[in-house]
């Protein structure tokens, strides 16, 4: 990639993060609501599955961030469930999708400013160069959802819907890359 498009896209990154920054202040009260709220959901489905057997007692909950939904712009964090066995427990599954555009949109349009500017190097960068900046950029924009998280399922431990879940010794719940070593919440 070209030199002045790498120090364009890192500026345009940081000035973009800021935005992220400034929204998040001003919307995290609601946005920590709605993520409880779900949360919520989330157990009382898991419950629900426990209840008629075809899920048993949970060691994991991950809140994933795939590339490739972000890659086709489709911005969701997939809610999945593991018993004992984690990534090899056969019974693991989808629980939910959290829909996370609100936390997404100053991401969308760096992408397509980028992808703009980058007319301006023609034959020098490739809307694939562009696509690879915004996957090293993205957890930078997913941390949001990692800080929503962690403080709203902090708030929902000693809920009802929380208590219902059957959960194993080890017990939790991540926020990130999708089988990887996710910060815990």
């Amino acid at each position: 990639m070209h030199s002045d498009f790498i120090e364009l896209s890192a500026a345009l990154r940081n000035e973009y993060l800021l935005k992220t920054e400034a929204l998040f202040a001003a919307k995290q009260q609601q946005w920590l609501a709605a993520f409880a709220k779900h949360f919520h959901s989330v157990c009382a489905e898991i419950a629900k599955l426990q209840d008629g057997s075809s899920l048993q007692a949970l060691s994991r909950i991950e809140y994933n961030m795939l590339y490739n939904n972000f890659v086709n712009r489709r911005y969701v964090a997939e809610v999945w469930a593991y018993g004992d066995k984690l990534y090899l427990d056969k019974n693991q599954r989808m629980v939910g999708e959290y829909g996370i555009s609100f936390l997404f949109g100053y991401f969308g349009e760096l992408w397509d400013k980028l992808l703009s500017a980058r007319k301006r190097y023609v034959g020098k960068v490739t809307s694939q160069e562009v696509t690879s900046f915004m996957i090293q950029a993205l957890p930078c924009f997913y941390s949001y959802l990692t800080s929503i998280a962690r403080r709203a399922i902090a708030d929902s431990l000693d809920k009802r819907t929380f208590a219902g879940v059957a959960k194993n010794e080890t017990f939790k719940v991540c926020v990130g890359d999708y089988m990887a070593a996710a910060m815990p919440t």
